[in-house]
Protein backbone atom coordinates (compact mmCIF):
# COMPACT_ATOMS: atom_id res chain seq x y z
CA UNK A 1 0.00 0.00 0.00
CA UNK A 2 1.63 3.24 -1.04
CA UNK A 3 0.87 6.78 0.76
CA UNK A 4 1.86 10.32 -0.59
CA UNK A 5 2.14 12.01 2.98
CA UNK A 6 3.15 11.44 6.27
CA UNK A 7 -0.14 12.12 7.63
CA UNK A 8 -1.56 9.46 5.34
CA UNK A 9 0.31 7.25 6.66
CA UNK A 10 0.03 7.99 10.32
CA UNK A 11 -4.30 7.68 9.97
CA UNK A 12 -3.64 4.51 8.27
CA UNK A 13 -1.41 2.82 11.62
CA UNK A 14 -4.75 4.21 13.31
CA UNK A 15 -6.74 2.26 12.07
CA UNK A 16 -4.47 -1.06 13.48
CA UNK A 17 -6.03 0.53 16.71
CA UNK A 18 -7.91 -2.17 19.40
CA UNK A 19 -11.81 -1.61 19.14
CA UNK A 20 -14.38 -2.67 21.33
CA UNK A 21 -15.25 -6.14 19.74
CA UNK A 22 -13.41 -9.63 21.15
CA UNK A 23 -11.29 -11.32 18.18
CA UNK A 24 -10.49 -14.66 18.09
CA UNK A 25 -7.14 -15.58 16.76
CA UNK A 26 -5.13 -18.62 16.08
CA UNK A 27 -1.05 -17.69 15.99
CA UNK A 28 1.09 -20.56 15.16
CA UNK A 29 -0.54 -23.21 17.25
CA UNK A 30 -1.58 -20.74 19.95
CA UNK A 31 -5.17 -19.93 20.84
CA UNK A 32 -6.10 -16.20 22.14
CA UNK A 33 -8.83 -14.22 22.45
CA UNK A 34 -8.26 -10.91 22.33
CA UNK A 35 -10.63 -8.25 24.15
CA UNK A 36 -12.01 -5.40 23.47
CA UNK A 37 -9.28 -2.41 23.62
CA UNK A 38 -6.21 -4.84 23.82
CA UNK A 39 -3.41 -4.58 21.15
CA UNK A 40 -4.41 -7.50 18.39
CA UNK A 41 -1.45 -8.83 17.13
CA UNK A 42 -2.89 -10.41 13.86
CA UNK A 43 -3.66 -6.13 12.99
CA UNK A 44 -0.19 -4.78 12.68
CA UNK A 45 3.33 -6.08 11.47
CA UNK A 46 5.51 -5.20 14.90
CA UNK A 47 3.89 -8.29 16.41
CA UNK A 48 4.00 -10.55 13.77
CA UNK A 49 7.75 -9.41 13.39
CA UNK A 50 8.66 -10.10 17.08
CA UNK A 51 6.45 -13.74 16.34
CA UNK A 52 8.19 -14.50 13.48
CA UNK A 53 11.69 -13.54 15.03
CA UNK A 54 11.05 -15.94 18.00
CA UNK A 55 10.27 -18.88 16.27
CA UNK A 56 13.48 -19.57 15.56
CA UNK A 57 15.29 -17.25 17.79
CA UNK A 58 18.77 -18.82 20.39
CA UNK A 59 16.90 -19.34 23.45
CA UNK A 60 20.23 -20.75 24.71
CA UNK A 61 21.64 -19.73 28.30
CA UNK A 62 17.66 -18.44 28.57
CA UNK A 63 16.56 -19.07 31.82
CA UNK A 64 14.05 -16.78 32.58
CA UNK A 65 12.20 -13.81 31.07
CA UNK A 66 10.88 -11.07 31.16
CA UNK A 67 7.75 -9.54 28.21
CA UNK A 68 7.15 -5.83 28.77
CA UNK A 69 3.59 -4.69 27.40
CA UNK A 70 2.10 -7.58 27.28
CA UNK A 71 -1.07 -6.97 25.80
CA UNK A 72 -2.83 -10.39 24.93
CA UNK A 73 -0.07 -12.24 26.03
CA UNK A 74 0.64 -13.87 22.83
CA UNK A 75 4.93 -13.17 23.17
CA UNK A 76 4.92 -14.81 26.30
CA UNK A 77 2.94 -17.76 24.79
CA UNK A 78 5.52 -18.15 21.43
CA UNK A 79 7.92 -18.19 24.71
CA UNK A 80 6.33 -20.60 26.56
CA UNK A 81 5.69 -23.03 23.55
CA UNK A 82 9.91 -23.19 23.00
CA UNK A 83 10.38 -23.89 26.88
CA UNK A 84 11.42 -21.38 28.44
CA UNK A 85 8.99 -21.80 31.95
CA UNK A 86 10.57 -18.95 34.04
CA UNK A 87 8.32 -15.93 32.76
CA UNK A 88 6.98 -12.67 33.80
CA UNK A 89 5.13 -10.51 31.65
CA UNK A 90 3.53 -7.29 33.02
CA UNK A 91 1.69 -4.39 31.20
CA UNK A 92 0.36 -0.79 32.53
CA UNK A 93 -3.42 -1.51 30.72
CA UNK A 94 -5.59 -3.49 33.51
CA UNK A 95 -8.07 -4.44 30.20
CA UNK A 96 -4.25 -6.10 28.81
CA UNK A 97 -3.18 -7.80 32.69
CA UNK A 98 -7.03 -9.29 32.55
CA UNK A 99 -6.44 -10.76 28.85
CA UNK A 100 -3.15 -11.96 29.11
CA UNK A 101 -4.20 -14.08 32.16
CA UNK A 102 -7.13 -15.32 30.10
CA UNK A 103 -5.21 -16.26 27.12
CA UNK A 104 -2.47 -18.01 29.53
CA UNK A 105 -5.27 -20.28 31.46
CA UNK A 106 -6.85 -20.71 28.02
CA UNK A 107 -2.71 -22.32 26.81
CA UNK A 108 -2.27 -24.17 30.11
CA UNK A 109 1.20 -21.71 30.46
CA UNK A 110 2.05 -21.16 34.04
CA UNK A 111 3.37 -17.33 33.47
CA UNK A 112 3.18 -14.63 36.40
CA UNK A 113 1.20 -11.48 35.04
CA UNK A 114 0.92 -8.32 36.69
CA UNK A 115 0.67 -4.54 37.43
CA UNK A 116 3.89 -2.81 35.78
CA UNK A 117 4.81 0.59 33.94
CA UNK A 118 7.60 -0.81 32.63
CA UNK A 119 10.10 -1.69 35.17
CA UNK A 120 8.47 0.33 37.71
CA UNK A 121 7.48 -2.76 39.91
CA UNK A 122 9.64 -5.31 38.44
CA UNK A 123 12.49 -7.11 40.57
CA UNK A 124 15.83 -9.05 39.96
CA UNK A 125 17.68 -10.02 36.73
CA UNK A 126 16.88 -11.73 33.40
CA UNK A 127 18.36 -13.44 30.59
CA UNK A 128 15.93 -11.94 27.66
CA UNK A 129 13.41 -8.92 28.25
CA UNK A 130 10.97 -8.10 25.51
CA UNK A 131 9.27 -4.78 24.71
CA UNK A 132 7.14 -4.86 21.42
CA UNK A 133 7.09 -0.70 22.32
CA UNK A 134 4.29 1.35 21.22
CA UNK A 135 5.34 3.46 17.89
CA UNK A 136 5.59 7.33 18.96
CA UNK A 137 5.18 10.87 17.19
CA UNK A 138 4.53 14.14 18.33
CA UNK A 139 1.32 14.01 16.39
CA UNK A 140 -0.02 11.21 18.07
CA UNK A 141 0.88 12.66 21.64
CA UNK A 142 -2.80 13.65 22.49
CA UNK A 143 -4.57 10.17 22.43
CA UNK A 144 -6.95 8.51 23.17
CA UNK A 145 -6.58 6.13 26.31
CA UNK A 146 -7.50 2.74 24.32
CA UNK A 147 -5.48 3.41 21.36
CA UNK A 148 -2.49 4.02 23.79
CA UNK A 149 -1.22 0.04 23.07
CA UNK A 150 -0.41 1.54 19.27
CA UNK A 151 0.77 5.02 20.50
CA UNK A 152 2.49 6.04 23.37
CA UNK A 153 1.84 9.58 24.12
CA UNK A 154 5.09 9.48 26.09
CA UNK A 155 7.75 11.13 23.72
CA UNK A 156 10.72 8.86 25.50
CA UNK A 157 9.22 5.24 26.74
CA UNK A 158 12.43 3.80 25.14
CA UNK A 159 14.73 5.77 26.89
CA UNK A 160 13.02 5.63 29.86
CA UNK A 161 13.64 1.35 28.73
CA UNK A 162 16.77 1.71 28.33
CA UNK A 163 17.33 3.26 32.06
CA UNK A 164 15.55 0.55 33.66
CA UNK A 165 17.36 -2.18 31.33
CA UNK A 166 20.53 -1.65 33.06
CA UNK A 167 19.30 -2.79 36.25
CA UNK A 168 17.57 -5.87 35.06
CA UNK A 169 19.39 -6.93 32.65
CA UNK A 170 21.84 -10.26 33.75
CA UNK A 171 25.23 -9.84 32.80
CA UNK A 172 25.07 -11.96 29.59
CA UNK A 173 21.34 -11.03 28.84
CA UNK A 174 19.51 -10.09 25.99
CA UNK A 175 16.90 -7.29 25.50
CA UNK A 176 14.84 -7.55 22.08
CA UNK A 177 13.25 -4.04 21.59
CA UNK A 178 10.94 -2.81 18.83
CA UNK A 179 11.78 0.78 17.06
CA UNK A 180 10.23 2.91 14.66
CA UNK A 181 11.63 5.94 12.76
CA UNK A 182 9.61 8.67 10.71
CA UNK A 183 11.19 11.39 8.23
CA UNK A 184 10.49 13.74 10.82
CA UNK A 185 11.39 12.37 13.76
CA UNK A 186 13.08 9.56 15.98
CA UNK A 187 12.39 8.88 18.98
CA UNK A 188 15.40 6.47 19.52
CA UNK A 189 18.36 8.18 17.34
CA UNK A 190 21.65 6.03 17.21
CA UNK A 191 23.66 9.10 18.99
CA UNK A 192 21.59 8.43 22.04
CA UNK A 193 21.85 4.50 22.03
CA UNK A 194 25.63 5.69 22.80
CA UNK A 195 24.61 6.77 26.32
CA UNK A 196 24.02 3.70 28.08
CA UNK A 197 26.51 0.46 27.94
CA UNK A 198 24.78 -1.55 25.45
CA UNK A 199 25.95 -2.75 22.23
CA UNK A 200 22.98 -3.05 19.89
CA UNK A 201 21.91 -5.41 16.68
CA UNK A 202 19.57 -4.63 14.08
CA UNK A 203 18.10 -8.19 13.71
CA UNK A 204 14.98 -7.22 12.00
CA UNK A 205 14.00 -3.89 9.51
CA UNK A 206 11.09 -3.05 6.93
CA UNK A 207 11.79 0.01 5.51
CA UNK A 208 9.39 2.33 3.42
CA UNK A 209 9.43 5.96 2.59
CA UNK A 210 7.67 6.96 5.35
CA UNK A 211 9.20 4.69 8.16
CA UNK A 212 11.38 2.45 9.29
CA UNK A 213 10.92 0.16 11.89
CA UNK A 214 12.21 -3.25 13.50
CA UNK A 215 13.74 -4.96 16.18
CA UNK A 216 16.99 -4.08 17.87
CA UNK A 217 18.86 -6.60 19.91
CA UNK A 218 20.72 -5.27 23.10
CA UNK A 219 23.28 -6.64 25.21
CA UNK A 220 25.25 -5.70 28.22
CA UNK A 221 28.86 -4.33 27.24
CA UNK A 222 31.47 -3.28 29.50
CA UNK A 223 30.93 0.45 29.54
CA UNK A 224 30.26 1.94 32.79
Amino acid sequence: MQFDTLDEYLSFIDTRAPDSLKHHEQINGIKLEVDPYVWNPNKGKSSKMFIQLLKDYDLEDVNNALDIGSGSGVLSLVLWKRKIRNLVAVDNMQEAINNSEHNFALNNAEIEIKYSDLFSEVTGLYDLILFNAPATHPKRRNIDYTMQSLWSPEENVRMRFLEGLQEHLSVNGRALLMYSRFPDYDPIPEMKLKDFPFSYNYLVKDNSSLSESGIIEIRRTGKD
